[in-house]
């Protein structure tokens, strides 16, 4: 990782955490823009089904360096350059050591099933954010 998204990183999770949500995701600009054609459209979750099972972030290693955010902004970079509506979503939550905790993964709007969430660690999907957390918030910019 170079200095420039290393400080591009931390501003992000630095105006996550203060609230200003708004400002994180559309002055970062992680939100998806254009493919390389000029298409963006909503696809269907069988397309983004299709599409993870060929992608290779989820065999990306989690580690200090390369954690949630940098793996989540990389899925959502691979997704823009398909076509797909993304974003990044942050969960906080209150972990088992009874302190609260913060997560971020992947929001993809989809023709028929709307807003899907991705673990882009391991390429799992929901359309409820509470069948895998029992959280206090969460914030991604489709809201």
């Amino acid at each position: 990782m170079n200095l420039v998204t290393f400080i591009i990183d931390i501003v992000f999770i630095f105006l996550v955490m203060i609230g200003l949500y708004t400002i994180a995701f559309n002055v970062i600009s992680w939100c998806t823009k254009p493919n390389i054609n000029g298409e963006i459209k909503e696809k269907s979750f069988i397309d983004l089904k299709s599409f993870l099972l060929l992608d290779g972030t989820d065999m990306i290693k989690y580690s200090k360096e390369f954690n949630c955010v940098n793996i989540s902004k990389e899925l959502i970079f691979k997704l823009s350059e398909n076509g797909f509506i993304s974003c990044p979503s942050v969960v906080y939550y209150v972990n088992s050591t009874g302190f609260e905790s913060g997560h971020m993964l992947v929001t993809v709007k989809t023709k028929d099933k709307g807003l899907v969430y991705v673990e882009p660690q391991d390429d799992s999907t929901t359309m409820n954010l509470s069948e895998w957390y029992n959280y206090t918030s969460y914030r991604n910019c489709f809201e």
